[in-house]
């Protein structure tokens, strides 16, 4: 954060002395004010450094952290919350520009952010057939304009390969201020808040492939003293021979704490539809199928918690009914996903690095091509600020041939280098 500061103006310096040299032949009065200037973004670099510092330190301590509520839980984006100091430091630049009469840029109040994640994967199918290819996993562009105290409007492109998709992922309009009022509100395209996916590792959990909703909607939450509450409604599936309305709504509570030796979060959540997952969803879709006869309930738990520099993970997700559309064995599936992690954190050469394990497991879910086990384990390192390198493998279980799987084993070893800034 503080070097794309120094960064943005070093640039400016740098842009200004080109303009000096162009006008070198101007008058001694001229460079003097040139060398005025320069010192000027000198001074200011150093001051909002120490500002930085000073905010940074303030948004360690426990008590901020209580009081932001479900940090990792929807409808309160992982994303605003990285960028909450950068924001705060600006709106002081901001109220001093105003008191001086200075004239506001873009870069004030606008924080550009975004990833890129190249891996190296090798391995073996079902069927025993090889594979290793080089790609790029995820690259996403995005930024959060914050111009008041209560907005902020929030955008986020994402190119997925190897398929080459580059679409809009999320686009919404956040309404509040933890700090003066508990209630946050938000409307547009963004993941409900359904189910929580908490991962070390580089691949997907099996609960998010059933749980994780992206789509058009609007959401309300409550944050106070560690306690958060959601409501949220979406276009979601349509029912077979219903009408075109709003189809889906879903609810989730939960409790988040953190000191300076543990963490606890801990939730529950549900939806009325669980096909409208992308896992599911995509899975119908590919069947031809649009449309579903009866709505699905979902339920989602979730337990994470740390002390020191061990922490652990466990997600259950479930249908509550039968699917029409999806078989298992004479009967509709209802499908369901967990995953268990363990991680250890400690540092490399002075870099922060993570050693995880993992379990994960589904059950009626062999119709949407998930094993039915997966033993997973992955080692990450911080290699530079934003720039991370991890290895991981993952061996998966089919369902046996009487589930409508192949018995058989597939083993994927990737290699994943990731900038994030």
């Amino acid at each position: 954060m503080k070097n794309n500061f120094k960064t943005t103006i070093g640039l400016a310096g740098l842009l200004c002395l080109s303009s000096g040299t162009a006008a070198f032949a101007g008058t001694d009065a001229d460079i003097k004010l040139l060398q005025q200037q320069v010192q000027e973004l000198i001074a200011q670099n150093q001051q909002l450094t120490q500002r930085i510092v000073s905010m940074e330190k303030e948004q360690t301590e426990p008590v901020d952290v209580a009081e932001q509520g479900a940090e990792l839980s929807s409808p309160i984006p992982e994303r605003l919350l990285r960028t909450r100091v950068q924001q705060m430091v600006r709106k002081e630049m901001r109220t001093e520009q105003e008191a001086t009469g200075k004239e506001q840029k873009i870069n004030d109040y606008v924080t550009l952010f975004g990833s890129i994640e190249g891996e190296a994967v090798f391995g073996e199918d079902y069927e025993g057939n090889s594979f290793s290819e080089f790609n790029i996993a995820e690259a996403t562009l995005g930024f959060d304009a914050q111009m008041s105290d209560w907005v902020i409007g929030h955008l986020l492109a994402k190119y997925e390969g190897p398929d080459d998709n580059l679409f809009m992922d999320e686009a919404n309009i956040w309404i509040g201020n933890q700090e003066k009022f508990p209630v946050i509100m938000t409307a547009g395209k963004f993941y409900m808040p359904f189910g929580n996916f908490e991962t070390n590792m580089v691949q997907d959990t099996l609960t998010l492939d059933i749980g994780e909703i992206n789509d058009y909607g609007l959401a309300a939450a409550f944050l106070s003293n560690g306690f958060y509450g959601t409501m949220y409604s979406y276009n979601g599936m349509k029912e077979t021979g219903s009408s075109d309305t709003i189809k889906g709504f879903g609810a989730k509570a939960g409790y988040n704490f953190e000191n300076d030796a543990m963490s606890l979060r801990t939730g529950v959540s549900w939806v009325n539809n669980i096909a409208d997952a992308g896992g599911i969803s995509d899975n119908l879709e590919e069947s031809g199928i649009d449309t579903i006869e009866d709505q699905v309930d979902g339920l989602a738990l979730h337990f994470v918690a740390s002390y020191g520099s061990v922490s652990f993970i466990s997600e259950y997700i479930t249908a509550l009914n039968d699917f029409t559309e999806i078989a298992y064995k004479d009967h509709g599936a209802e499908p369901k996903a967990w995953n268990t992690e363990f991680a250890y954190s400690t540092e490399i050469l002075e870099n922060a690095s993570v050693f995880a394990i993992g379990y994960q497991g589904s059950s009626e879910s062999v119709e949407l091509g998930l094993p039915e086990a997966r033993y997973i384990a992955a080692a990450s390192m911080v290699l530079s600020p934003g720039t991370a390198l991890t290895v991981e493998y993952c061996h998966d279980k089919d369902y046996g041939i009487q589930e409508g799987g192949s018995d058989e084993d597939a083993n994927v070893f990737t290699t994943q280098l990731s900038y994030e800034f």
